[in-house]
């Protein structure tokens, strides 16, 4: 059988002279590439010329990655049997790119029939096994990605943060905690991420408690007052019916952020508390918060429940000066405030400029 390297390097040769040949003509310009055959299905024995020597296997795997990223499994596999029948070894990034896709794909039994030929060999590594770890997460087989998790010799922040994001994102909060807990008593210092991750998967009332204790956390390690971190502290105790708490985190940010103070106002608007949304407005006009449409949208809804006229047609005004009128986010809750006043002629013109 003619080895693969062989078909390689005469498939380069070949396409080489081709070019060459037609440098002085425009032929080529007008070629139809598509027609053009892939490695992998050619099927003709042509003879070994080793103009360009294959060191280590470089081309056989920019091939097989080549394929694994087209996500043509079953191609992959077949390829990989040619390279054990030429002896070539899969290297590191094909094994990368390998894991990623089967974890896209939700591919399984692929990912699994990959690790276990990594097994039987030597060429493992700490980033190849968090690309397993990875893959284990993606297909949801949390009891395989645990196990393997449990075998790691040479763990890093990385490793935790994997599992972790896994276990919030499919609801295993509780999960997720007792592993943040377990890094804590080891002695290892977690980073903004897993906290990150933690704190985004605390939407519910009887995740308080266990939002408060991260928080905590977040103060003991010094993340607490990274912008982003903070965000999601104040977005953490809204989701959670805490606004009194979200008020707090809002009030110690050095500088004041408007996605967090815009989600307050939603959470006092939902609670019915439309004074404080108000007066959180007017704290963020104070302090020079930049302000968008939909900041605008909520303190109207305010005022129409509030029925305070006055500073609805103040907040209209201001909308006019700067173009606002006629967007639909502004528009339909400057109807409504309207028609909750009873200023039925100033509704219908609101209406007519949207």
């Amino acid at each position: 059988m003619t080895s693969i390297t062989s078909q390689f390097s005469w498939v380069l040769s070949s396409s080489s002279s081709v070019l060459v040949a037609n440098d002085k003509s425009n032929n080529v310009r007008h070629a139809n590439f598509s027609q053009i055959p892939s490695w992998f299905s050619l099927k003709s024995s042509p003879p070994s010329l080793r103009t360009n020597p294959n060191k280590q296997g470089e081309v056989e795997n920019l091939h097989l990655i080549s394929l694994t990223k087209q996500g043509k499994l079953r191609e992959v596999h077949e390829f990989i049997e040619r390279m054990d029948t030429e002896g070539i070894s899969i290297n590191t990034q094909s094994y990368e790119y390998l894991f990623k896709m089967c974890g896209t794909l939700r591919a399984l039994s692929d990912g699994r029939l990959f690790h276990n030929r990594l097994q039987g060999f030597s060429n493992s590594n700490r980033f190849i096994d968090n690309c397993i770890l990875q893959m284990y997460c993606d297909c949801k087989s949390f009891t395989a990605a645990e196990r393997f998790f449990d075998k790691m010799v040479d763990r890093d922040l990385l490793s935790w943060a994997t599992i972790i994001s896994a276990y919030t994102k499919e609801g295993h909060t509780d999960e997720a905690v007792r592993l943040l807990l377990h890094i804590l008593d080891l002695g290892i210092k977690p980073n903004s991420s897993i906290f990150s991750t933690l704190i985004m998967s605390f939407t519910d009332p009887s995740l308080l408690d266990l939002g408060k204790q991260i928080h905590s956390q977040l103060i003991r390690n010094e993340f607490a007052a990274d912008i982003s971190v903070e965000t999601l502290i104040s977005k953490m105790y809204v989701k959670c019916g805490w606004l009194d708490g979200a008020e707090v985190s809002i009030n110690k940010m050095t500088r004041k952020n408007v996605v967090a103070c815009t989600r307050l106002m939603v959470g006092y608007t939902q609670a019915a508390r439309h004074s404080d949304a108000m007066s959180l407005f007017a704290k963020m006009i104070s302090q020079g918060v930049e302000l968008d449409e939909f900041v605008f949208s909520i303190v109207l809804k305010a005022c129409a429940a509030l029925g305070d006229l006055y500073t609805g047609r103040q907040i209209h005004s201001v909308c006019i000066k700067l173009g606002l009128k006629s967007e639909v986010s502004v528009g339909t809750p400057l109807v409504e405030f309207y028609n909750k006043c009873a200023r039925f002629d100033a509704a219908h013109r609101a209406f007519e400029t949207i």
